[in-house]
C-alpha cells in the first residue's frame, strides 16, 4: 500500500508540472496562436502544444531554399556600406547552411568563385589575382579557407598602413592575435621582420650594390617561392608598391 501512494504522489508531481508547463506555453505565446493549440482534441499535453506549434509556424523546406537563395545572391553583390567581419561572416554562415540544403548554388567551386567575383567593388586586384590562380589549382579550394585568406589579408593591409582607416575595414593591427606597434614588422619569408618591398631577396630594386645573400635564407625563399599562392602575393605586394 505505502507503495502505491509512494507511486500515486510522483504521478500527481509529474501530472502537476506538465499542466503547469502547458500553462506558461499558453501564456508565452502570442494571442493569434492561441487558436492553434486550443484545438489538438482535449490534449493538453505541452508536448502535443509545442509539435502543433512547430507544424504551424516552421518554414517549409521549399521557403528555406529560397530565402537562402536570396541571402547568397544579396553576399554576391559586396558588402557595400556593411561591417566587412559581418559581412564575410555572412558568408560563411549561409555557405553552410546552403550546403546542407544541397542547394547547386554551392556545388563544386561556384561558391569561391562567387565569393572573389564579390570582391572586385572593394579589391579588385585581390579578386583578379586569386581567380587567376584558382583557374590553376589543383587542390580544390573552399569557401571557408577563400574567406580566411582574406581575412588574413585585410590585416596584412592594415598593418602595412596603421594610420590610415577603412570604411569597410573590421580589424584592428594584428598578427597572429597580437596587437602590433606601429613600428613592429611582420615575418618575411626570409626569416627577418621586414615588409615584403624592404627585402633584399624579394625586391631587385633596393638591393644594395655588392650585396652577397646568405645560403641558408636564398634556400628557404626559393623554397617558400615555389608555392604559387605565396609568389603572387608577394608579387602583388611589390607591384603595389611600383604603383605608388
Amino acid at each position: 500500500m505505502s507503495n502505491y501512494r509512494a507511486d500515486y504522489a510522483l504521478y500527481e508531481k509529474q501530472q502537476k508540472a506538465l499542466t503547469n508547463l502547458a500553462t506558461y506555453i499558453q501564456d508565452s505565446i502570442a494571442t493569434n496562436l492561441l487558436p492553434y493549440i486550443s484545438n489538438t482534441d482535449s490534449d493538453n499535453h505541452p508536448w502535443t502544444y509545442l509539435t502543433t506549434l512547430k507544424a504551424k509556424l516552421a518554414p517549409t523546406n521549399e521557403a528555406t531554399d529560397l530565402e537562402l537563395e536570396q541571402q547568397y545572391n544579396q553576399l554576391k553583390r559586396g558588402p557595400s556600406n556593411q561591417n566587412i567581419e559581418k559581412w564575410l561572416q555572412s558568408w560563411e554562415e549561409v555557405y553552410t547552411k546552403a550546403k546542407q540544403r544541397d542547394l547547386p548554388q554551392v556545388k563544386d567551386d561556384r561558391p569561391v568563385r562567387d565569393f572573389l567575383l564579390s570582391l572586385r567593388g572593394i579589391d579588385s586586384t585581390y579578386s583578379q589575382m586569386e581567380l587567376h590562380l584558382l583557374r590553376g589549382q589543383e587542390t580544390k579550394l573552399t569557401l571557408h579557407k577563400a574567406v580566411e585568406d582574406y581575412r588574413q589579408h585585410l590585416r596584412i593591409e592594415n598593418l602595412e598602413k596603421p594610420s590610415k582607416s577603412s570604411k569597410h575595414s573590421a580589424f584592428p593591427a594584428t598578427f597572429k592575435g597580437k596587437e602590433q606597434e606601429n613600428n613592429e614588422k611582420p615575418p618575411c619569408i626570409c626569416g627577418l621582420n621586414h615588409w615584403y618591398k624592404d627585402c633584399f631577396y624579394l625586391n631587385e630594386d633596393i638591393r644594395p650594390k655588392h650585396w652577397n645573400p646568405n645560403k641558408a635564407a636564398q634556400t628557404r625563399v626559393n623554397e617558400k617561392l615555389k608555392d604559387p599562392k605565396i609568389k603572387a602575393r608577394i608579387d602583388y605586394a611589390l607591384n603595389r608598391e611600383k604603383e605608388r
